[in-house]
């Protein structure tokens, strides 16, 4: 792990703004990081929701150094993705269906999940 605490409490406080979702995994790089977690549903199945973290520092106009954090998020929920981003960026922009791999790829990618 390379992360500063300072970034750790960033994407953190990130993480605990989506109260719905049960944080599994993360991957953290040198300025970037990926976390998933899980949004479990009434007809037990799960949504996955997928934050990519990246941070770093810009120099403001007075020549101070000013630390920054960015986060995108993914998410297989159509009934959280509005919220999410509204809790994460302010705004509340329409949910994008994931698309499944075969669909997408088809026989490009040889190694896929294939429902019966």
């Amino acid at each position: 792990m390379t992360a500063e605490p300072e970034v750790l409490a960033a994407m953190a406080q990130r993480m605990n703004r989506l109260t719905e979702v049960k944080w599994d995994r993360c991957v953290i790089h040198d300025d970037t990081a990926v976390a998933y977690g899980w949004i479990y549903r009434e007809d037990e199945h799960a949504d996955f929701v997928l934050l990519d973290f990246s941070w770093g520092e810009t120099e403001g106009l007075d020549g101070k150094t000013i630390p920054w954090i960015g986060v995108g998020f993914s998410t297989s929920s159509a009934i959280f993705s509005a919220l999410i981003n509204q809790r994460l960026r302010g705004d509340e922009a329409p949910h994008k269906d994931c698309e499944r791999i075969e669909d997408v790829f088809g026989e490009l990618v040889d190694y896929k999940v294939k429902l019966a």
